[in-house]
């Protein structure tokens, strides 16, 4: 006879307010760190007949406190969004204390870009990019330690129709 109510411990269920452990929950993590990583690079890959639309770097950072770590920068002039991906050297999310972000326009001030964590090791935020030209976008990221690092990301955003 079935038994009402939910389920039995053992029958692999995970029940309210627990969470799931094990490979499973990881893997997905992965999965959907790789899917926006192909999303903002595919946002960022150049037209065969037109100027590129955007860029996707790759960065080393070192605190000086404890490991270096890898940078994976995208950033896509056409819809404003800045993704920030933050590994270790081996290319596996890793925690860090802050990411923040600074967008420097062709002509004007400075502005933060609010980066918000989307899980371990990918920041999202999104940028007006509507000026045309060189800009400069400066990723600060803090560790646990105590160290800081700065990479900074030149780009260029196309004039429309050009």
């Amino acid at each position: 006879m079935a038994r009402c109510g939910g389920a039995r411990p053992g029958d692999g269920a995970v029940r309210p307010g627990r969470r799931a452990s094990g490979a499973a929950p990881r893997a997905l993590g992965r999965a959907v760190l790789a899917a926006v990583l192909l999303a903002v690079a595919a946002a960022c890959t150049p037209a065969a007949a037109g100027p590129p639309s955007g860029l996707v770097v790759e960065a080393v950072f070192d605190t000086g406190a404890d490991a270096p770590g890898l940078l994976r920068i995208g950033v896509a002039p056409p819809t404003g969004d800045v993704v920030v991906l933050v590994a270790d050297r081996a290319g596996l999310p890793r925690e860090v204390a802050a990411v923040e972000a600074v967008l420097t326009p062709p002509t004007g001030a400075p502005a933060p870009v609010w980066l918000h964590r989307v899980e371990t090791g990918h920041h999202h935020g999104a940028a007006d990019l509507a000026a045309p030209g060189r800009w400069l976008l400066a990723v600060t990221v803090r560790t646990g330690a105590g160290g800081t690092d700065t990479v900074a990301v030149p780009f260029t955003v196309p004039t429309p129709g050009g």
